[in-house]
């Protein structure tokens, strides 16, 4: 059973079928379509993020060389929890928030400590179209979701907005 509306104020009743933003429950996905990639031998855990993204900087260089996608993937990127989360709250396009990475400071050592991100875990996206030529959202669709007949299911905020039956 469902409860409740799609909008505060409205009566709209959420359905089986509406759409919810996808937010921090991208991050199992991404794990998980990471692992697949590994599986069949296109990326590997502690492959460094340089090699797929080699104009990719943080403000320390031997942070930058040591982070990998182990890292990302399990929150250990040396960077204070919610590193630029405001930004991205703020809707700042994620390119931009990127090159800000440059200024974050890096307060462990990579691998040492365990802090939630967002913006750095977004990184695993641009790694994995490097490595396969296909964007993250697609490969997410086709890998995923629809194999597991999600057809609800959406990444980006366009395809959520653009569906009439979605949760706001």
């Amino acid at each position: 059973k469902c409860f409740g509306v799609q909008q505060i104020g409205q009566f709209d009743a959420i359905t089986p079928h509406t759409t919810f933003r996808i937010a921090s429950l991208s991050k199992g996905f991404a794990a998980v379509l990471t692992g697949l990639l590994v599986q069949e031998g296109v990326l590997h855990w502690d492959d460094p993020v340089i090699k797929y993204l080699p104009n990719f900087a943080l403000k320390n260089n031997t942070h930058t060389q040591n982070l990998t996608i182990r890292h990302i993937l399990s929150h250990t990127t040396g960077l204070p929890s919610h590193t630029f989360d405001n930004l991205l709250e703020a809707q700042v396009p994620y390119p931009a928030i990127r090159e800000q990475l440059k200024t974050a400071p890096c307060v462990w050592p990579v691998g040492q400590n365990y802090n939630y991100q967002n913006v750095i875990y977004s990184l695993i996206g641009e790694v994995i179209k490097s490595a396969t030529g296909s964007s993250y959202p697609d490969l997410v669709k086709r890998r995923l979701f629809l194999p597991l007949k999600m057809r609800d299911a959406s990444m980006t905020r366009d395809a959520l907005l653009s569906n009439p039956n979605h949760a706001s």
